[in-house]
């Protein structure tokens, strides 16, 4: 008994070591990027008009990529770079990830319901499972 408990032990410990040796140190790097850059947009403002949740059009149904840029705050430079990185990620891990920019959400009762609102709406993740993660960033809403 006690050897068997050993041996599906270090088994654990083995695969424990190689599922961290995956997550490499590009991996890591990637996804401080992304993080960097979503930051950064929460810092610029950009005047425009409220938009709703049927008016923010799916970049995935649209062009297989994961970014709607509706306030115009990303380059065309970055916003390729950002599907790129997410479109990778997607396809090693399996999770959807979008970013979507708008410049306000005043017809929604909130950020945080307009982006759940969007998030059901497009399907994000796998059924069944929860790999999907939506990043708003509402230049108006800041506070």
């Amino acid at each position: 008994m006690w050897g068997y408990t050993s041996k599906a032990y270090l088994h654990g410990l083995i695969r424990s070591q190689m599922l961290c040796q995956q997550w490499n140190d590009k991996m890591l790097k990637k996804v401080l990027v992304l993080t960097l850059i979503c930051v950064v947009l929460f810092c610029i403002a950009v005047p425009a008009e409220a938009i709703t949740v049927r008016e923010v059009p799916n970049p995935h149904l649209n062009n297989k990529g994961w970014v709607t840029d509706m306030a115009n705050l990303l380059n065309a430079e970055t916003e390729a770079q950002l599907n790129q990185l997410l479109s990778n990620l997607e396809k090693k891990t399996g999770n959807e990830i979008a970013v979507v920019t708008v410049t306000d959400t005043a017809p929604s009762s909130n950020p945080k319901q307009f982006a759940r609102d969007l998030f059901y709406r497009w399907g994000l993740g796998k059924r069944g499972k929860t790999y999907g993660v939506l990043f708003l960033i509402s230049k108006d809403d800041r506070k």
